[in-house]
């Protein structure tokens, strides 16, 4: 187990369209982040759900199975199923900043396949490549 904490990461934007781009995850996933494959999302409940897709990860393609809950205003609860991460939860929160919005993660990571310093490297490494594809959409895509 590894106790994990990124924070200092923004998108230019009010939290009410970050918001939005979380909820476009569901039906838009693989125009969000296009590396994504076979991507499904099923809501067991008004804020919560089922997520699975598969993805590139360090060079093989993978399954990913995530129970999510959102929490709003505050942020959204992950739940890693199945996949390389099996076992870690993950927060992810925001904090409104004027026309900005700070997003910050905190997990408690898990691994079958990885040890703890590959683990941290590669969580960070999936984190900045949603963030960046996160980003992309929000500029580009979703309406203001």
């Amino acid at each position: 187990m590894v106790f994990f904490s990124d924070e200092g990461a923004f998108y230019p934007a009010r939290i009410e369209r970050v918001w939005a781009l979380s909820t476009a995850h569901g039906p838009h996933h693989s125009e969000i982040h296009p590396k994504v494959s076979n991507s499904r999302v099923e809501f067991t409940g008004p804020t919560s759900g089922l997520a699975t897709w598969d993805m590139e990860w360090n060079g093989a393609t993978v399954s990913m199975k995530v129970r999510f809950t959102h929490a709003r205003p505050l942020g959204k609860l992950q739940e890693y199923l199945e996949g390389p991460l099996a076992g870690s939860r993950m927060f992810v929160y925001y904090k409104p900043a004027g026309d900005r919005t700070e997003v910050r993660v905190v997990a408690d990571l898990r691994s079958p396949t990885m040890s703890d310093g590959e683990l941290v490297r590669a969580v960070r490494h999936f984190l900045q490549y949603e963030f960046e594809e996160d980003l992309h959409y929000l500029e580009t895509a979703l309406p203001p």
